[in-house]
């Protein structure tokens, strides 16, 4: 690949990750990446072109770039971006002044930018819940959760969290952690959910007692969005208390040594946004090892599967979908042979869970 043909894959990549920026109600980061583009353009960024990788939007590396930016500005490394993305006064973020990050900070950028974004966001927790609630409502049952692509583990703690919506709420009040996304449609039935193990695993788990690890997830939280930062310190103080813990491990192996049905227990494997990130062969090899043990299932050990992920344009495009949402809850069950439910969409979310149009069960 010539470096013209990797500018040109790399400027389209930032083009795109400028419109979602922008979609999603985060003009500030949109414009950082666009001024990042026009320098890398310039010349004082060139040396990025050798860190995108030949795939860069899959990479997601403009949200690297982003990531890396934020994180000078939070730690202070650089006091002119420091002040910047205190008040983000768009109009102060200028060519120059990126330009001039990515030649001081290099070393630095180079470092952050090595490593994919793990957001671990917890607001996705909210569009989960209503399936785990559905689920706790049918089989009245205690939980055993197995979590994979889990980060630093924070969603381990969904059921400590207070979820408040225009009509209807759930949880502990005085919870630190409180989510309010817009609930569009059904209420869930609002019943307990029983806890009797939670586990969890990622290929490469954030330690949130480490604070260059809890740097780089506070960094990749968009910098005109305080409130949704602030909800991740909480979330992390909350799974400090807790004791959460997230193995280091690969999915598959993992689903293989723990995915099966226990008496007594529903046993519920979820996960969200994580699931584009596996390679094609563990996608395919998953699903056939889930099915399988679906079809195990009875009614006295049952087995559920429940995920918030991207869907293809057909399912998006369908009339439940908010408009640009392309995130679905999808769950499948097994419990003998007259339960045996396999990719029903019980609802849409945006992708940090802040609009959620629910259909509920079919």
């Amino acid at each position: 690949m010539t470096m013209a043909v990797a500018a040109d894959i790399l400027q389209s990549a930032f083009a795109q990750q400028v419109r979602w920026n922008e979609k999603l109600g985060a003009p500030f980061t949109a414009r950082a990446i666009a001024l990042a583009a026009a320098a890398i353009d310039q010349g004082p960024g060139a040396y990025l072109l050798g860190l995108a990788g030949p795939d860069p939007v899959d990479g997601a590396f403009a949200l690297r770039l982003a990531g890396a930016f934020h994180a000078l500005a939070l730690t202070r490394r650089d006091q002119r971006l420091a002040r910047i993305y205190t008040d983000l006064r768009t109009a102060d973020l200028s060519v120059e002044i990126i330009a001039e990050t990515l030649r001081h900070h290099q070393d630095f950028i180079t470092a952050f930018v090595a490593s994919p974004p793990q957001t671990n966001e917890i607001g996705r927790s909210a569009a989960l819940l209503g399936g785990f609630l559905l689920l706790a409502q049918r089989f009245a049952m205690p939980f055993r959760l197995i979590e994979i692509g889990a980060s630093a583990g924070l969603n381990q703690a969904w059921h400590r969290f207070f979820y408040q919506t225009p009509t209807w709420s759930w949880g502990d009040p005085s919870s630190p952690v409180q989510l309010t996304p817009d609930w569009v449609g059904p209420s869930p039935v609002l019943t307990t959910a029983r806890i009797t193990q939670s586990i969890a695993c990622d290929v490469a788990p954030i330690d949130i007692a480490d604070p260059d690890a809890v740097l780089r997830l506070r960094s990749y939280v968009w910098a005109e969005q305080p409130a949704r930062l602030a909800r991740l310190d909480a979330a992390i103080a909350l799974a400090r208390d807790l004791g959460v813990r997230v193995k280091k491990a690969d999915a598959r192996a993992f689903i293989a040594q723990n995915f099966a049905p226990t008496p007594g227990n529903l046993t519920i494997l979820f996960h969200s946004v994580m699931w584009n990130y596996l390679s094609e062969a563990d996608r395919t090899a998953i699903s056939a090892q889930l099915d399988g043990q679906m079809r195990a299932a009875t009614a006295q050990a049952p087995l559920a599967w429940l995920r918030l992920e991207p869907v293809a344009g057909a399912l998006a495009a369908s009339g439940d979908a908010p408009s640009g949402f392309v995130h679905a809850v999808q769950l499948d069950i097994g419990a003998g042979p007259d339960c045996q439910i396999r990719e029903q969409i019980l609802g849409y979310s945006h992708p940090h869970g802040a609009q959620i149009n629910w259909r509920g069960p079919i």
